[in-house]
């Protein structure tokens, strides 16, 4: 049996990547982006985690990174979790079934690239080499939660 996980990469271009896993087997299914042009809008930012979430709700198990920080954030750290929280509302409004996990970054990174200090180029070449085709960084990024998630993350 076949089990679809989505991995989401939240940011001004929001990624969603499904990766089918089948035992070791992973595949990559789909990526879907989304981009908000106007991160001032609320109604962009609505519009584009419905697209997120729609594309999202083909997977049996969605995976985001949790975004705690204790550090001081930035205005786009703070949009970001303003837009991980609308895709969220969204899911569970529309698709209650499907199952919503939290990864955190450094646990996505020891999962994709072998280390939990693992550069954003040492974690996309993992990707590049489990799929076999290079994707800008929101996809990859996104694909990266996926695998992390169903490597047991």
């Amino acid at each position: 049996m076949s089990l679809v996980v989505a991995g989401l990469d939240v940011g001004r271009v929001t990624a969603v990547v499904l990766v089918s896993c089948n035992g070791k087997d992973l595949v990559f299914e789909e990526a879907v982006r989304v981009e908000v042009q106007d991160m001032d809008s609320h109604f962009q930012m609505a519009v584009a985690a419905a697209e997120a979430a729609r594309a999202a709700s083909a997977a049996d198990i969605v995976a985001v990174e949790s975004g705690v920080s204790s550090r001081p954030v930035s205005r786009f750290a703070v949009w970001s979790h303003e837009m991980r929280g609308a895709f969220l509302a969204v899911m569970a409004a529309c698709w209650p079934e499907v199952r919503v996990v939290r990864i955190a970054p450094a646990r996505v990174k020891k999962l994709v690239a072998g280390s939990g200090r693992a550069t954003k180029a040492e974690v996309r070449d993992s990707v590049f080499w489990l799929f076999g085709h290079r994707a800008d960084e929101h996809v990859s990024d996104a694909a990266a939660v996926a695998i992390a998630c169903a490597r047991g993350g």
